[in-house]
């Protein structure tokens, strides 16, 4: 929770060259923000289930009958769990962008990002102006990511902080901050745009993305620590042996993997049941939404967790991505239908299917 959230700042820190290196999880942040955390947290304690007991005891302690559960993306994890461990304690659930027992994070992310991008592709195509404006994007991408094989220190000039900032970019890590662009309608729309001007010289542009990207586990939003010691102990070893030559087929190709492989090297183990990995078989009504172009958690996990479901129904939200997004009026009424009629039966879903797209950003005229 936000009362002692294991933040890991040293993450966003430059090099003693004043440099941030290429690594989204760079080894001497990972291992500084480790012994930091361990002078007053137990590291192996951090993990789902033990998550979900604390919530239950806190249910318990507020004398709380069933109550209505909602978890997104990693939260859909925390879901899961809890209606196995305490079925008995909850009354209805919902979630968005599943994650699936199957998932072992993050090897289907590169896989799911390259379906979103080829997803991207086709629309520009279908779309008169996009393809006009655009007709090479992914030729534009290819040759983007081949220069930036070169590794490049990048810097960008003083902003509201009074000092410049250099970073090394590298293929691995502007594919990966490219990725999260896609989690977004707004970022879809905007990716074309983004291709031709990154490819065009606007060499702050490719800074700023690589920028964001690498420093997306620095800040409060996404507790870093937190993410490691579950990730290091339900997920990375149990990644298939075939995770990298999967994800070396795509534009991510195994940068992520090895980001991660390489922190939990350095960082702690904690320990699961037998149950870890195992479905969730339940009766309780539950809501699966999942966004049609999510290039992290795809549709695919919510039919995988829908199988166990007697009482579950699986909503795929058109031209909608990871967070609920411009679908936010849709999702509050399905959800809000779900929780007054403890049913999935009659959820209306038609909104679902007409979630618009939203329109290509086109270049300004006289402009590259």
């Amino acid at each position: 929770g936000r009362s002692a959230p294991l933040l890991c700042p040293e993450l966003a820190a430059p090099g003693r060259d004043g440099i941030q290196d290429e690594h989204l999880l760079s080894i001497p942040a990972v291992r500084a923000c480790r012994e930091r955390l361990e002078q007053h947290r137990d590291l192996t304690k951090y993990t789902t289930e033990i998550a979900v007991d604390d919530l239950e005891e806190v249910r318990q302690r507020l004398g709380y009958g069933p109550i209505n559960l909602y978890g997104t993306s990693y939260g859909s994890r925390v879901a899961q769990v809890y209606m196995r461990r305490y079925p008995n304690s909850i009354r209805a659930v919902a979630m968005k962008g599943i994650v699936p027992p199957s998932m072992a994070m993050p090897e289907t992310h590169t896989g799911a990002g390259e379906t979103a991008l080829q997803a991207l592709f086709a629309r520009c195509r279908k779309d008169s102006v996009c393809r006009e404006t655009f007709p090479l994007m992914d030729v534009q991408l290819r040759e983007l990511l081949k220069r930036l094989e070169a590794n490049e220190v990048m810097t960008l000039p003083p902003g509201s902080q009074g000092f410049e900032k250099r970073i090394r970019v590298s293929r691995g890590l502007f594919a990966e901050a490219f990725r999260n662009v896609l989690y977004t309608p707004e970022g879809l729309a905007q990716a074309p745009k983004l291709i031709h001007q990154l490819l065009n010289g606007d060499h702050r542009g490719v800074a700023e993305t690589a920028l964001s990207g690498r420093n997306a586990l620095a800040g409060e939003r996404l507790a870093a620590g937190f993410f490691l010691s579950v990730t290091c102990t339900e997920d990375i070893p149990y990644l298939s042996p075939g995770a990298d030559a999967v994800a070396a087929g795509t534009f991510g190709g195994t940068y992520r993997l090895e980001q991660q492989r390489a922190a939990c090297r350095h960082w702690v183990r904690g320990a699961v049941s037998a149950d870890h990995r195992k479905p969730t078989t339940s009766a309780i009504p539950t809501l699966l939404l999942s966004g049609e172009l999510d290039p992290v958690t795809p549709p695919s996990g919510g039919e995988q967790v829908l199988r166990h479901l007697s009482n579950g129904r699986h909503v795929v939200i058109r031209n909608n991505g990871h967070p609920i997004g411009s679908a936010e009026k849709c999702v509050g009424m399905m959800i809000g239908q779900l929780l007054d009629r403890r049913s999935v039966e009659s959820i209306d879903q038609r909104c679902a299917a007409a979630t618009p797209a939203l329109p290509f950003a086109i270049l300004e005229k006289n402009k590259p």
